[in-house]
């Protein structure tokens, strides 16, 4: 769980820099921006390369973007809560990574995405993303929504869990906690 621990951590870094250098109005950021992105799509598996928010750029946006974001804080690393250790009958061992969302504030700590990670010719991956959500639903009732990334890679397909680490509980997210606490 150390290895998968270490790439979340590197991978949570490379994503807010990524989008910190896209609101930089300049050509020296804007390549900087590119290779970090380039080092941010290595994370994911081919299919969800370039599918997280993120495309390479040539030329700067219109200077009335910039300016837009100009008031906006460096993005922050995501927080990490817990990785769950899985068997898949395809994929074989699976980490389920409980993360909060992009950028969180650090004073509140909210359980909102999980990341399926595999091991794709010897290289751990992000294979399959979920957010928990009330989107399609009546607003009320969330529950865990499958994204991009390998269809056949569920919560249901899982086998387990084998193992769980706990790192820190989220605060003020009376859903994450059971989450959290939760042997899932």
């Amino acid at each position: 769980m150390e290895e998968v621990k270490i790439l979340l951590e590197r991978f949570f870094e490379v994503e807010a820099r990524t989008a910190t250098l896209k609101r930089i109005p300049d050509l020296d950021s804007l390549n900087e921006y590119n290779k970090s992105l380039k080092e941010l799509n290595a994370f994911f598996i081919e299919i969800l390369q370039g599918a997280w928010g993120h495309e390479f750029m040539d030329e700067l946006d219109d200077e009335d973007v910039y300016e837009m974001l100009d008031s906006s804080n460096d993005d922050s690393p995501r927080q990490l809560f817990k990785i769950s250790n899985y068997n898949h009958g395809e994929y074989g061992g699976v980490w389920v990574a409980f993360i909060s969302s992009a950028s969180p504030d650090e004073d509140y700590k909210i359980l909102s995405d999980a990341l399926f990670l595999i091991k794709e010719q010897e290289k751990l991956k992000i294979a399959r993303v979920y957010r928990y959500s009330d989107y399609d639903s009546d607003g009320l009732s969330y529950e865990w929504k499958g994204g991009s990334g390998y269809r056949d890679l569920t919560f249901e397909s899982l086998e387990g869990p084998i193992a769980i680490e706990r790192f820190q509980e989220p605060e003020e997210d009376f859903d994450g906690l059971k989450h959290y606490n939760d042997d899932i």
